[in-house]
């Protein structure tokens, strides 16, 4: 199955490449593949234009460009911010369950106690918040845009009260499924580690970025090599790093009514007597959650009919999305049937209502077979 015989919806998965980044990429591998920590010429010029890049990328959150480092994923960002950021092994992380599995796995290995926050209406629960930060707190974790709902959490808020009641504590927050589509000032947030991905906005796998605050020293990870100013080792990935110039300013060409019409039209078409869709502060991502419907046979059922849908990230079980739900109280006749519908710039508004149709037909089917 090719990609023009599909509708894909699930785009907080990962978007598809522009054209622009797949041609220059491909420019890239044959043209300037140099090995950018070599001495001669064309390696100095690689050098120079992936520092370009990284200044456009801090632009982009209101950094400096040395506050920018490229790593090899989103999730190698998030465990060099928690391996390295849980300095003090003795005290407590705080996170929560609407984390992507890349921060909830890696903090259940720290040595460090873990306690989660409450989530109320979708969101990090302030008022809990405050029960659980103190002198012991090492590393506060806690997601920008929840990839499952698409709830924005506070990250200033959390901020602030981190500050205030656990002074000794980094601020971590993973912020994949907000970069570029939410607009923030990371000085503004106030955080001292932020978390990016290029294949999110239409850039090339295999690159991750991690913000960290100016003159806050992260142990590497990794080690080897003087790449990243010696705090990340490991070839660059020209290819990734290069390209991703024009799947920022695509990303960002692209205005915020598109997703706006894609959401509303989806919200529209798929109320009905049995569903219960999440209230989502973006409009990229929603959840639907279908009464008395198996998640995984409705997503296997539309894909045989050409849709694509999720049921949850793309890295995590089931089963942790059925813990998230349940933590959002949702009740237990719509937590097996919840699917996750995700925008991106390749999707149209024919796509959507075509989409939706099938969605509600094969719900319709599904009952129907087991009335049988």
């Amino acid at each position: 199955m090719i990609q023009d015989e599909v509708i894909y919806l699930d785009n907080a998965a990962t978007v598809r490449a522009f054209d622009s980044v797949i041609n220059y990429a491909s420019k890239i591998e044959s043209e300037f593949f140099f090995n950018s920590e070599a001495l001669y010429e064309p390696s100095r010029l690689v050098r120079e234009s992936i520092e370009e890049v990284r200044k456009l990328v801090a632009q982009t959150i209101g950094a400096q460009s040395e506050e920018i480092f490229f790593v090899g994923s989103a999730t190698e960002a998030n465990n060099w911010a928690i391996k390295s950021g849980a300095k003090n092994k003795k005290g407590t992380i705080v996170t929560s369950l609407m984390e992507h599995p890349s921060v909830f796995n890696t903090v259940q290995f720290e040595k460090s106690k873990v306690l989660l926050v409450n989530i109320i209406s979708g969101k990090v629960d302030l008022e809990h918040l405050k029960t659980l930060l103190n002198a012991e707190t090492t590393l506060v974790s806690i997601t920008h845009v929840c990839g499952q709902t698409g709830a924005i959490n506070d990250i200033k808020a959390i901020a602030k009260l981190t500050r205030q009641l656990a002074p000794n504590a980094l601020i971590h927050s993973d912020g994949v499924q907000a970069w570029l589509k939410c607009k923030f000032d990371i000085k503004d947030l106030d955080v001292d580690l932020y978390t990016m991905s290029a294949h999110k906005i239409g850039g090339l796998k295999g690159l991750g970025i991690l913000y960290i605050k100016k003159d806050l020293f992260l142990s590497p990870l990794l080690v080897g090599g003087n790449q990243e100013g010696l705090r990340r080792a490991g070839t660059v990935n020209n290819a990734a790093v290069l390209s991703l110039n024009y799947a920022i300013n695509d990303y960002l060409a692209l205005p915020t009514e598109h997703y706006v019409t894609l959401h509303n039209m989806a919200v529209f078409m798929l109320k009905r007597p049995d569903v219960l869709i999440l209230n989502s502060d973006t409009h990229q991502i929603f959840t639907a959650c279908f009464a008395g419907i198996q998640a995984e046979i409705l997503q296997r059922l539309l894909s045989d009919s050409g849709v694509l849908v999720g049921i949850g990230s793309a890295c995590s079980s089931k089963d942790r999305v059925n813990r998230l739900l349940k933590a959002m109280r949702v009740e237990d006749k719509y937590v097996n049937g919840a699917i996750r519908l995700s925008f991106g710039p390749y999707n149209n508004l024919e796509q959507i209502i075509t989409a939706c149709d099938l969605i509600n037909a094969t719900i319709d089917r599904i009952k129907n077979m087991e009335r049988i």
